[in-house]
């Protein structure tokens, strides 16, 4: 599988387009093709550190059925970013975020584009592909 996105850097807001191509060596069943754009971040709460989805959108690029080699297109819609990522650099929220990004307590949400193809009883055919929320 190898997953082709327009650009990795996308502004807040904005749409990202890319092309999902299938390399099988032979027909797969599978219960869907799935592209989706997610949003993690890890956090520490009461000493331990966890990674939590502050974003997760599912495309379904196909249904259930036998899949061949091929491609397929989609385009996504980028978040806006949250108030607290806004405020990042500005007066005294800033400061408040950045105490706590230098403390662990919170740290940047990373966004991914994730496709997979589901096969039943199975892994699962996937990549991943990080992108940058400007």
């Amino acid at each position: 599988m190898d997953l082709q996105l327009d650009r990795t850097d996308v502004k807040s807001g904005g749409r990202i387009t890319g092309k999902l191509k299938l390399n099988l060596n032979k027909p797969k069943e599978a219960k869907g093709l799935y592209v989706r754009l997610m949003g993690e971040r890890r956090v520490t709460r009461r000493g331990k550190k966890r990674k939590e989805t502050v974003y997760n959108y599912v495309q379904q690029l196909g249904g259930e059925k036998t899949y061949e080699s091929g491609e397929y297109t989609f385009e996504l819609k980028v978040p806006e970013k949250t108030e607290v990522e806004k405020k990042m650099g500005e007066g005294m929220a800033g400061a408040v975020v950045g105490v706590a990004k230098t403390l662990g307590v919170l740290e940047p949400v990373r966004y991914y584009v994730k496709a997979n193809l589901d096969v039943p009883m199975s892994l699962d055919i996937s990549k991943t592909v990080e992108i940058a929320v400007l």
